[in-house]
């Protein structure tokens, strides 16, 4: 994930925030950090829906899998 984070720094890759998103899903789903895993991949699906607008049924579906995964805890 830091080369992720590095790259993303300089250019915003959406395979690359893609990948960033999908770590922070995981890490939601175990509990860890849920707060800010949650808010950092709402804050990524949000620019993906701009940088990947074909794809934007899929970066919604995303996110309101992040929102029931924090209700869920």
């Amino acid at each position: 994930m830091q080369f992720c984070l590095e790259l993303s720094e300089q250019k915003r890759v959406p395979l690359c925030l893609s990948f960033m998103v999908d770590i922070l899903l995981e890490r939601i789903e175990k509990k860890m950090e849920v707060k800010d895993s949650a808010a950092q991949a709402i804050q990524i699906l949000q620019e993906l829906k701009e940088l990947d607008p074909i794809r934007k049924n899929y970066w919604d579906y995303n996110e309101k899998l992040v929102n029931n995964l924090i209700e869920a805890n």
